[in-house]
């Protein structure tokens, strides 16, 4: 079992050169991640199995309701395993809302089954598909 985030946990009997700063919320930004925030801490991609997701949304004249989202079969949430020395967590990935959406709350990442291309798109790096030769013109 690995932690989800930080939790509040401290870490104060590391040395203070081998201490990170570990996110306080239990998201980590898709940007950050690209950017190369925690890098120290080998964050390889995770799959979240759910079937849905609770996002606040605004309705206007500061009206909030909290609405679950549900997720398409074959999705899935996008976390990020770090690891730093003996210390582990996951941290969901979180992206811009869709445009359409007028979300409040932090917007978790969707992939789809796929988990070559999941794995490329965290580190910043696009997965193309070869393309089949056409024998037919030869």
């Amino acid at each position: 079992m690995v932690l989800w985030g930080a939790q509040g946990r401290s870490f104060h009997h590391m040395k203070p050169a081998e201490r990170i700063q570990w996110p306080e919320s239990p998201y980590v930004d898709l940007g950050q991640i690209k950017l190369g925030a925690l890098a120290d801490c080998q964050p390889r991609p995770v799959r979240i199995v759910a079937k849905r997701f609770l996002v606040t949304l605004s309705k206007g004249m500061g009206y909030e309701i909290d609405q679950w989202m549900p997720l398409s079969p074959g999705q899935f949430l996008q976390g990020c395993y770090f690891r730093h020395g003996q210390e582990r967590a996951v941290y969901l990935v979180s992206v811009p809302p869709p445009a359409e959406i007028a979300a409040i709350s932090k917007w978790p990442r969707i992939v789809g089954g796929n988990r070559k291309a999941d794995r490329s798109i965290l580190r910043g790096s696009r997965s193309v598909k070869p393309q089949a030769k056409d024998l037919s013109a030869a």
